[in-house]
């Protein structure tokens, strides 16, 4: 048990900051939901069931669709800007910063998100401060930004041999935390109806602590790991100051070291290991643009407990397809390759999304978790491929890359599909499954370029 705990760094980061992560989506979803309800009802409790008129949900779901989607941009720009930053950071001054800002940030935002549920009934549009919440969420550098260094932190202190299996298992804790964090939320929603804002304030409390803790989990033990990585200690120019310069420098930097010729294919193979992960993206930004609108409206007409149930199942199953993994490797298929655990996971993906674009029922839903649950099998592999094919200083700049791009693809698609799936629900005879099926259709070209 000693040796295992010995082992154990960013992993309890990851888990807890996708616990409250996770949380805080479900959670800003359902309070833009629930003011534009209220708005629509004249300031009167947003008491919208299943047996409300269609016109009503419609409506309500609709204008949810565009709020959403300018919060999504906010989110996801300053992201961009922020996880580009932090991957050059953390391979140039070390990954402690990149990894607590998140955090930090993060728990101010908890503490706007708690102001904008207290002004749910006044003439205020809470959404300017949801967004500015988020735009701190995201200029940290958010998930993308921490989890690129926590992945570039794992890879700097574990061989070429155990990487796979330590990245695998820091992916499997990011599902794990959102399968804990949706099901607690889950719970905390069943138990207050709409029209009591308390679920808001003690969801955001406990976030809030969730990130002051791991704040201080950081400074200890992260911190404490770093100093003893003598080749990170010793490229570190601890007297260059971070300037505007130097910004540019690490943008430069990045791109630098994606297009820098390589031996062998290996230049062409980080690209389109590249393309790979784009379209991976495009099948998860469609499932974090729409699911929650999807299920809302008809023919489900979930509430916000039954979405975070759902939510906290697939994040479990994925998590639980993950751990096994390395046991499915080890025991079961020792000879398998990268690539075809890729394939197989891009199968799940696609099967999954086709399924829940069809879906009419509840357990039909729950059925799609099945297919859904080895989606995640091509990111650490993606990743783990593409930290094997660069020098040890430039981990952190590759893996700011993907993140770049998995944010330019969480802009695009969560511009996109809202407004796909608003026309859809708009128009007379319209599909509003119509974003995952296209979703799926990409991971379909994934999987090719894998082949």
């Amino acid at each position: 048990m000693l040796k295992v705990l010995k082992h154990i760094t960013v992993e309890p980061v990851a888990f807890f900051y996708m616990f409250a992560i996770f949380g805080e989506f479900t959670c800003t979803q359902d309070m833009i939901f629930v003011k534009l309800c209220v708005q629509y009802f004249n300031d009167s409790p947003c008491t919208i069931t299943k047996n409300s008129n269609s016109s009503a949900l419609t409506s309500i779901m609709s204008d949810s669709s565009e709020q959403l989607l300018y919060n999504n941009v906010i989110l996801t720009v300053s992201s961009i800007i922020g996880s580009f930053i932090a991957g050059s950071y953390g391979d140039r001054f070390g990954r402690l910063v990149p990894i607590a800002a998140p955090p930090v940030l993060s728990l101010v935002a908890q503490i706007l998100f708690i102001i904008s549920a207290a002004n749910i009934h006044n003439h205020f549009n809470i959404l300017y401060v949801i967004m500015i919440g988020s735009f701190l969420g995201g200029i940290s550098g958010g998930s993308a930004g921490l989890l690129a260094n926590s992945f570039g932190f794992v890879a700097d202190i574990t061989s070429q041999k155990h990487r796979t299996v330590r990245i695998i298992a820091l992916e499997a804790n990011i599902f794990c935390g959102g399968f804990v964090g949706s099901i607690l939320t889950g719970l905390i929603m069943k138990h207050y109806d709409n029209t009591n804002y308390a679920k808001y304030y003690i969801c955001f409390g406990i976030f809030a602590v969730i990130h002051g803790l791991l704040v201080l989990y950081v400074w200890v033990r992260v911190r404490t790991v770093q100093t003893q990585l003598s080749r990170i200690t010793a490229d570190t120019p601890t007297d260059q100051s971070f300037t505007l310069s130097y910004v540019l420098e690490m943008f430069t930097g990045v791109i630098k070291t994606v297009v820098r010729r390589r031996e062998g294919n290996n230049r062409k193979i980080i690209y389109l290991l590249t393309l790979c992960f784009i379209l991976i993206s495009y099948g998860t930004e469609a499932m974090n643009a729409l699911l929650f609108l999807y299920v809302r409206n008809r023919p489900l007409e979930w509430d916000s407990a039954q979405y975070s149930f759902y939510n906290g199942c697939k994040f479990g199953a994925t998590g639980a397809a993950l751990l096994l993994l390395p046991l499915i490797q080890r025991y079961v298929w020792p000879n398998i390759n990268d690539i075809w655990v890729a394939i197989i996971g891009e199968v799940s993906r696609a099967s999954g999304l086709v399924l829940i674009g069809l879906a009419t029922t509840t357990p039909i839903m729950y059925v799609s978790v099945l297919l859904y649950m080895c989606c995640e099998y091509p990111l650490p592999t993606i990743r783990s491929l593409m930290s094997k094919l660069v020098r040890v200083d430039e981990r952190g700049k590759v893996l700011a890359f993907l993140a770049l791009f998995q944010n330019l693809c969480f802009l695009s698609g969560g511009i996109l599909f809202p407004i796909l799936y608003k026309h859809e629900i708009n128009r007379t005879g319209g599909f509003s499954g119509m974003g995952f099926e296209i979703a799926a259709v990409l991971q379909v070209c994934a999987i090719v370029v894998f082949m």
